[in-house]
């Protein structure tokens, strides 16, 4: 009787043992962060980098990376009456960069971009597709410039 009792204690004690153990931290979904797309794909992270001072600038912070996209998605859509524009890259249009934009996927794809801020702070994005090309897909940015100017200021 009393090697009954002695186990059915042992018993009780692991296994009361173990449930206070693995506690897990529930997040609920509304804490989720929401994913950015850009063409298709989810955007781990964005580098900008000055041409002048060098200093780099990383935006991960979904609200910097949504308002940045959603502004290049405005100007590039074929049902705002856009079409791929083309800019002439020579000596003068690539000393007037003001910021190499990087754009880090979670799959592991890098693009690149150039960017040049007017001195009345229109906001022009270019797709660096090779060094060596000529001409550069764009993207102005016009009346949308205004949101997304404070995400160039790294100066």
């Amino acid at each position: 009787m009393k090697k009954r009792m002695v186990c059915f204690l042992a018993v009780m004690l692991i296994s009361l043992s173990a449930c206070g153990n693995g506690k897990e931290k529930v997040v609920p979904t509304s804490q989720e962060a929401e994913v950015v797309t850009f063409q298709g794909k989810e955007i781990k992270e964005i580098q900008l980098t000055s041409t002048k001072t060098k200093g780099t600038k990383v935006l991960k912070k979904e609200n910097d990376i949504k308002q940045l996209v959603s502004a290049m998605e405005q100007v590039g859509l074929a049902e705002n009456g856009d079409e791929p524009k083309t800019l002439l890259l020579d000596e003068e249009a690539k000393s007037a960069i003001r910021y190499n934009m990087t754009m880090d996927y979670n799959d592991g794809s890098v693009e690149n971009y150039f960017v040049w801020v007017e001195d009345d702070g229109e906001v022009v994005i270019g797709h660096k597709d090779t060094p060596e090309k000529e001409r550069v897909e764009f993207y102005d940015l016009k009346e949308v410039s205004k949101k997304v100017a404070e995400t160039f200021k790294t100066e």
